[in-house]
């Protein structure tokens, strides 16, 4: 209860090693945002032995609270490897909807090598990540968009769904043309394009619906892309699917 959470924050000072990791422990997993706010003080307190610092990490990836992940963040640049190995896993376990949502918001305004931790944890992840941040695309947020999208890029997930696109089963290949089309970037798009002339009907209108897209403003750098492509057969695939397009219009 937090009366019992707030005395044993004492315990965080106690002379004993083992008092301060059982303690640092717990608070993490069952502590209030203001315990948890103690958290980036002590892990990055200079003097702090490994056991107590490790120990608040994993109180701090047990917590449910939002709060963990804004903590574990602020200790991505410890200096001892170690450490930051272990806020690494700690945050490839916050796959929760609302906890991916707000490190990507961390991540909108990180630079450097802040920038590349966050990206660790996000490839701790795995694939458990993928079904939150495309849900989070459909929210359309502006200002999150390039981010998530940049996750799903150097994470893999959009090399994935373009191999999608030669899979033997139709609808597997036209889930593969829609994800893409949410993802909506240059890399999505070279494959979309590939998939203009899939043999299944299905999948070439999910294709074409996502091409037109590229006809409003905010498609036109990405069609120009597309259309100066070094690979020969996108750029032809390009030119072919926009003039069915064109075709189909008039």
């Amino acid at each position: 209860d937090s009366r019992s959470t707030k005395d044993a924050r004492n315990l965080l000072r106690d002379p004993v090693v083992h008092v301060r990791s059982q303690t640092a422990a717990a608070l993490g997993q069952y502590g209030n945002d203001d315990v948890l706010e103690e958290f980036g003080a002590l892990c990055n307190e200079e003097h702090e032995v490994d056991a107590v610092v490790l120990s608040a990490i994993e109180g701090l990836q047990r917590s449910q609270r939002i709060k963990a992940v804004n903590i574990l963040t602020s200790i991505l640049l410890h200096p001892r490897q170690n450490i930051q190995n272990a806020v690494i896993a700690a945050l490839g376990t916050k796959t929760r909807s609302e906890e991916i949502t707000e490190l990507v918001q961390i991540l909108k305004d990180a630079t450097g090598e802040m920038r590349q931790q966050i990206m660790r944890g996000f490839f701790a992840m795995g694939e458990a990540a993928e079904a939150p941040l495309l849900e989070l695309l459909k929210e359309d947020i502006a200002s999150l968009r390039p981010h998530i999208t940049g996750v799903l890029e150097e994470t893999g997930c959009v090399d994935s769904w373009v191999r999608a696109l030669s899979h033997r089963n139709p609808e597997n290949r036209m889930q593969a043309a829609e994800t893409l089309s949410l993802i909506g970037t240059a890399a999505a798009y070279r494959g979309i394009v590939v998939a203009a002339r899939d043999p299944d009907s299905n999948v070439r209108v999910m294709v074409t619906k996502a091409l037109e897209k590229l006809a409003g403003k905010d498609g036109k750098e990405i069609l120009n892309q597309l259309q100066e492509d070094p690979d020969r057969r996108i750029r032809k695939y390009t030119f072919w699917a926009l003039e069915r397009i064109k075709a189909g219009k008039e």
